[in-house]
């Protein structure tokens, strides 16, 4: 009986330890676990069980936040460009910290590569700028991309790339266009030499109304040496002639000197021509000569309606002598210039004109043709008829010969 009663009680005592073991287990199972922010399942918030363990206390997070490694840009693209103006390539950048440096890396027509720098702009919305400089800026156009240094030295493309650049078209300025346009039509030749020389015989006319019987054969000759260089832009050109004019004029009567009649002015004339559009140029003279009595200044002008180098109409007008001690005369002239061939052009003109100190208005009608001998050589030839009082005999020709020389 004893036996049996130890046997029940060891009995019991294996069962208890039994079961407090397997409610241990059970309570081990259901407690959270304390463990580091690392091991933390996905999804659940590694601060969990430290609020827990001090409800009210303030943690902090056990999960460093991530530090950012990329350099990210925003970039508007520039597609056209001023041919001769700088061009501003503007970009902001996020985590410029991690930046050493940013550039544009821009290639030319002829394939050199060269770079601009970016910088800061002061602007809260516009962060950085990079310039590339004006006389990179020239036709067809160049291409870029934008490359990136980071602090820790790796370099990127963050727009296009080297081997892929994004294009640029930089459009020529008209006044280019057409200085380009003419100048190869000039074949390259900025500048003209020429040589004038000229011989105009009025025929003979009185001295006065009263001596009509007494008449001065009125004529003159004129020498002229002119250079010109054209720019083919607003100013088109310059030019700069001097010459000599001496001849008989009734108009001048007696001289002390016995030089009866006689009449004539040494000058120079610079002038410029002014391009308005490709049909319509202005051209503006200043004149200054000695007269056979003293020094006389002169103003003279033109308009020219068409292709300046071709086919074209001028009208145009001069005067020597501002002031009435000084006065030498004036003259008033249309022409048109056509061409006739392939190296022949002519031109006719009038003239109404009371040179050289005739007191008398004349008309003249002369014709000129020019010979293109050559690419930079010419050579005109000049004739035409001339009267003052074609009722009394007063008239006569004209003759005249040209050399010119492009450069």
């Amino acid at each position: 009986m004893l036996g049996q009663t130890r046997d029940v009680t060891i009995s019991a005592r294996s069962f208890g330890r039994v079961l407090a073991s397997l409610c241990a287990a059970v309570l081990a199972a259901g407690r959270p676990a304390t463990a580091s922010a690392g091991d933390a399942p996905a999804g659940a918030p590694a601060e969990t069980g430290a609020q827990e363990a001090a409800p009210g206390a303030s943690a902090s997070p056990a999960v460093a936040p991530a530090v950012a490694t990329v350099v990210r840009m925003v970039h508007a693209p520039v597609s056209v460009g001023k041919s001769g103006e700088a061009l501003s390539i503007e970009a902001n950048f996020d985590n410029a910290h991690l930046l050493r440096q940013a550039f544009v890396v821009y290639k030319l027509p002829n394939g050199a590569l060269g770079s601009a720098v970016f910088q800061r702009s002061g602007s809260a919305s516009l962060a950085y700028v990079a310039v590339i400089p004006a006389e990179m800026m020239a036709p067809p156009g160049l291409d870029y991309t934008i490359e990136t240094e980071r602090v820790d030295g790796v370099r990127a493309s963050v727009f296009a790339s080297r081997a892929r650049m994004h294009h640029v078209q930089v459009a020529e300025a008209p006044i280019n266009a057409v200085e380009r346009a003419l100048l190869k039509r000039l074949g390259g030749r900025r500048s003209t030499a020429s040589a004038r020389f000229e011989y105009v015989d009025f025929g003979a006319r009185p001295t006065s109304k009263t001596a009509s019987d007494l008449k001065v054969a009125e004529h003159y000759w004129k020498a002229e040496l002119a250079y010109t260089y054209r720019l083919l832009r607003t100013v088109a050109e310059f030019s700069m002639r001097a010459g000599a004019m001496r001849g008989k004029s009734p108009g001048v009567g007696r001289r002390e000197d016995g030089e009866d009649y006689k009449a004539g002015i040494y000058y120079a004339a610079p002038s410029v021509r002014l391009r308005s559009s490709d049909s319509w140029h202005v051209e503006a003279e200043l004149l200054a000569g000695l007269t056979e009595d003293e020094f006389a200044m002169g103003l003279g002008g033109a308009l020219l309606l068409g292709d300046p180098y071709g086919s074209k109409i001028t009208l145009g007008g001069e005067t020597i002598g501002l002031w009435k001690p000084t006065y030498f005369g004036s003259r008033f002239y249309s022409r048109v210039d056509f061409p006739a061939g392939d190296s022949l052009s002519l031109a006719p003109m009038i003239e109404v004109t009371d040179m050289p100190t005739a007191r008398k208005l004349g008309i003249r009608l002369v014709g000129e043709a020019t010979l293109k001998l050559s690419d930079a050589v010419s050579a005109a030839l000049r004739g035409g008829y001339q009267a003052r009082q074609p009722e009394s005999g007063g008239a006569g020709v004209s003759v005249g010969l040209q050399a010119s020389v492009a450069f």
